[in-house]
């Protein structure tokens, strides 16, 4: 596996241009948890396109989570009249990205459009995620361009619903000791098929212990206003993520494995199945941008 690397005074960041131009760990300078790696990663030399690689944080791109057509068949979609197979989690993260500039402690890289990709989605794109350190703050934007529509039809307008899948390690983080704070004012849990059900409404501010099983498989929603965040806190570490930026994140996804070796907090602009969901898709005329921007503070 390709490794390069970010550094400042307090951390240390590892990614993949080749395994999908994630982050692959994410390293303290000091204190109890100095030199360790606080996400869940086992290297890997390869993935498949649209097979999905579990570990560190991976882009969701076009799509975070399942999608599903008009029949309610899972993986498909339509779009100017046309079905196409939609792998989850869209399909950026099995694509090799290209470092299209870098320094010592920030990183950018880009992918385009390929023919296969094409075949998943029928648009021209430029897509960049730039990686910033800055104290201790991990900074993440995502900038994507509609180049143009090739399918079917008169559609132009490219729609979206990006994310991140941070996999956060159990054993840096222990579950039994870790607490999940939000601001979120609903929690929705998933279906076994990946769908949100309907909201649960909160009463007071999010204090969960991750011992219980019951918030392990969920998405965090209605943050107030300029305010989408959670974070996840133990006796050694607090770690927060925020959306940041004029494009929101709506969403903050909680999931874990049965077998306990990690616990993913994701934020996302929308819900699973965002093009039938319609919560927070956004749509790009061809030739228009977008910038989501999210913030990872470790303290």
């Amino acid at each position: 596996m390709d490794q390069i690397w970010i550094a400042n005074a307090h951390l240390k960041v590892s990614l993949s241009s080749k395994l999908g131009g994630r982050v692959t760990g994410i390293f303290p300078l000091a204190g109890p948890l100095e030199n360790q790696n606080i996400l869940w990663w086992q290297a890997q030399n390869e993935v498949k396109t649209g097979q999905w690689l579990h570990g560190g944080i991976p882009l969701l791109f076009p799509f975070a989570g399942w999608v599903w057509d008009d029949e309610h068949n899972m993986g498909s979609y339509r779009i100017g009249g046309e079905r196409f197979v939609m792998p989850i989690h869209g399909f950026s993260y099995s694509y090799q990205w290209n470092v299209l500039s870098a320094s010592e402690s920030k990183i950018c890289l880009g992918l385009e459009e390929t023919d296969e990709s094409l075949g998943m989605f029928p648009f021209k794109f430029i897509l960049k995620q730039e990686w910033e350190l800055r104290d201790q703050e991990l900074h993440c934007h995502i900038e994507v361009k509609n180049r143009g529509y090739l399918g079917q039809g008169e559609t132009q307008k490219m729609p979206l619903s990006l994310g991140l899948h941070p996999y956060f390690s159990a054993a840096t983080l222990p579950m039994e000791q870790v607490i999940l704070e939000s601001q979120a004012r609903s929690f929705c849990p998933v279906s076994p098929e990946g769908k949100a059900e309907p909201e649960q409404i909160v009463m007071e501010p999010i204090s969960w212990d991750l011992s219980q099983a019951l918030h392990h498989n969920g998405i965090l929603c209605n943050f107030p206003p300029g305010e989408a965040r959670s974070s996840l806190a133990s006796k050694h570490i607090k770690l927060s993520i925020d959306g940041v930026g004029s494009v929101p994140t709506s969403c903050m996804v909680t999931w874990s494995d049965r077998r306990g070796e990690f616990f993913c907090l994701e934020p996302w602009m929308g819900k699973p199945d965002a093009l039938n969901a319609n919560y927070g898709l956004q749509w790009l005329d061809r030739g228009e941008s977008l910038i989501w921007s999210t913030c990872m503070r470790i303290a």
